[in-house]
This record gives structure tokens, sequence and C-alpha cells, in this order.
């Protein structure tokens, strides 16, 4: 890891942002096409019906701009569109939002991560070897992660690393059993790396899926939310 993050300097890249989410629930239900307030820098629901805001769809693309060394970044929205029920101004929310699990600890939703990728995973993680694929000529170990600990926020699942440098090619993870998230029911992150040059790799592409339930009055009044974000790097 430290011999990756110490050959890049300065990343240039397109950055393709998607944010997607779908609301239901018997707050839906009861408002039966009518008004009803929601607080979200989104949209203004007492001006709009609330069918309109039951889905709706972001994408932008962005240059990207980084100097590891300065630790500085720099990103513009160069194109956008978005579904009619959202403002393009408002469009910004895919913007910036794509974290890279090399480093030792993630901030998200609100919730502070210590990555298996951390160099202190061994206090914090078991890995265990399940298997051994081909990719490209190249031998792909498969790693089983586990938490070590059930004190501090982790995840479970798999990472994939390259025979001979053990690059990273894909990290595969959701919360551990005992990480609570606030209303999060389900929360599922993909992480995929490409060599951008002879043994240097970069995050190339990120995907987000999660479903949230909200009971404003328990059994009664409730809101369920299913979001995917996907980021995709050039």
């Amino acid at each position: 890891k430290n011999d990756n993050q110490q050959k890049l300097k300065t990343f240039k890249g397109l950055l393709y942002s998607k944010l997607v989410m779908e609301l239901d629930g018997s707050m839906f239900a009861s408002a039966s096409g009518g008004s009803i307030s929601i607080s979200s820098p989104l949209f203004d629901a007492e001006k709009n019906k609330i069918e309109q805001f039951k889905m709706f769809v972001l994408e932008t693309f962005s240059r990207d701009y980084r100097d590891y060394e300065k630790d500085l970044k720099f990103t513009e929205i160069i194109q956008r569109r978005q579904t009619s029920n959202i403002k393009p101004d408002d469009n910004l929310l895919t913007i910036s939002n794509f974290f890279n699990l090399y480093n030792d600890e993630i901030d998200f939703i609100n919730v502070n991560f210590v990555t298996p990728l951390s160099n202190k995973a061994f206090d914090y993680y078991n890995f265990k070897l399940i298997e051994k694929n081909i990719l490209d000529n190249r031998y792909i170990y498969v790693l089983q992660v586990t938490p070590a600990t059930d004190l501090f926020p982790t995840f479970s699942g798999t990472i994939k690393i390259v025979e001979g440098t053990y690059n990273i090619v894909e990290l595969d993870l959701k919360p551990s059993s005992t990480t609570a998230i606030t209303f999060i029911d389900s929360l599922h992150i993909l992480q995929k790396f490409d060599e951008v040059e002879e043994n240097i790799w970069h995050p190339a592409l990120l995907e987000v899926t999660g479903k949230a339930r909200v009971d404003i009055v328990k059994g009664i009044f409730d809101v369920n939310l299913a979001i995917k974000a996907s980021s995709i790097y050039s």
C-alpha cells in the first residue's frame, strides 16, 4: 500500500457520478397526491406534489485534479443532467464524494470507520485467504475480511489483491453486524482499482447502495429510502 501511494504524485481524471434515490412508505400513501412538507435542500415539497419526489436521478461529469504531495484537490463540474423534479443548480450532491479505501480511515454517514487497508488493520480485522482466480494472466488472491473487535466501527467482506505486488484490485464491503448506522438497514460498498501506469493502481469505480427506514410514528407513519450512488474515473 505505502509503496503504491508514494508513487502517486499528481492525478487528473474525468469523474462521472450518478445518484439514484427512491422514496416509499405510508407517508406517500397518506398524502394521496396532495402536498406535504419535507425539509431538504433539493426541493420544496410545499410547492410541489409529493408524487414528484418519489424518485430522482442526478448525473455529473467533473474534471478532478489532485496533488497528493501537497494534499490539494480541485473539482469542477463540466456537464450535468437531472430529472425534471430537481433544479440544475441543486445538482451538486455527486461532486467530490469519491473516497479512497486506501485511506486509514473514512467518515461515512457520520461514522468513522477504520478501513481494512489501514496501517493498524491487524488491530481491527482478521484476514483469511479463501480462493485464487486469474485476471489478465495474473493471479488474484481473494481475502475474507472479518472484524477483530466489537468496540469500533468496522467492515466485513472481501478484498482482491494481485499476485507479486499485492496491489488492491477490488474491495467488496459492508458494515459489520455490530456497527450501528442510524436509520440504515443495509449498506454495501464496492470499490475497484485500475493499473493507471505500470505498477501504479488508482481507484476507478466506487459504488454505494443502501436502504433506510424511518418510523416517524412507529408502525403508522414511515418513510423508506433506497439509494444507489456510482462514481467512475477515467
